[in-house]
């Protein structure tokens, strides 16, 4: 989305200027923009506003910079400064160059070790997260940023906008999130248990798989079928009438 399409370009806390809008939406809107307070580095602003969107939008938002505070990986530290200005609530992350995997596998698989290298990093970065007793629940090709090169040599997870911990509001901590294609069984709804971080890992693994080549794609079948053969699976949840 093209900068002109926007009344205004937000300038916040007296040195992050808003750039481009990257993209709109649950009434957060994400940019490309300059942190003028450190010679013009590229951070990425989330804002929303304080008054006129729904309480969970806040909410989700305000854990969001919460969650990310407590997080760090070897490729970069996920928050740069959160707080309020005027009427918005804001949060900037440094801006993580490269592609989203999605952007990337347009081209075509991976190689056998980009794809390796992918699921390697996605996962250590998702561990970090649960070892701080954080749940991301949208794993997806769109949340994986990697570089450019032919060969990846790193890759990160990004966007815990609909994270879930012990930090988040009670009052929509449990609402169904996510997107359908990667969702876990039971983050979904179907099945009658919670979802905790095996539901992540379910969607790292659908969400990396896309980026296999040829090779490693077709064993992801008999990959399943063992996993799922080693515990019976919990029941399906039965809508009741009233």
């Amino acid at each position: 989305m093209d900068a002109t399409e926007v009344d205004e370009l937000p300038f916040l806390a007296g040195r992050f200027r808003a750039q481009r809008l990257l993209k709109r939406g649950q009434g957060v809107d994400t940019w490309l923009a300059v942190d003028e307070g450190d010679g013009d580095r590229p951070v990425v602003l989330k804002t929303v506003a304080a008054t006129g969107v729904s309480p969970s939008t806040r909410a989700r938002l305000e854990h969001e910079a919460q969650v990310l505070a407590r997080l760090e990986t070897p490729i970069f530290r996920p928050l740069a400064a959160w707080g309020r200005h005027g009427d918005a609530i804001f949060l900037v992350q440094p801006f993580v160059a490269g592609v989203t995997l999605q952007q990337r596998l347009a081209s075509g698989p991976l190689s056998t070790i980009s794809a390796l290298r992918v699921g390697i990093d996605v996962l250590s970065d998702l561990g970090m997260a649960h070892e701080q007793g954080v749940l991301h629940r949208d794993v997806k090709p769109t949340n994986v940023m990697v570089d450019r090169d032919d060969q990846v040599r790193h890759a990160v997870l990004i966007d815990f906008g609909l994270a879930k911990s012990a930090g988040l509001d009670p009052s929509v901590r449990d609402e169904p999130v996510g997107t359908a294609r990667y969702l876990a069984p039971e983050a979904s709804g179907l099945l009658d248990v919670g979802a905790d971080e095996r539901a992540d890992l379910y969607s790292s693994a659908s969400c990396c798989s896309s980026a296999w080549p040829g090779d490693l794609r077709s064993m992801a079948p008999l990959w399943v079928r063992s996993c799922a053969s080693t515990s019976p699976p919990p029941p399906l949840r039965c809508a009741v009438s009233a």
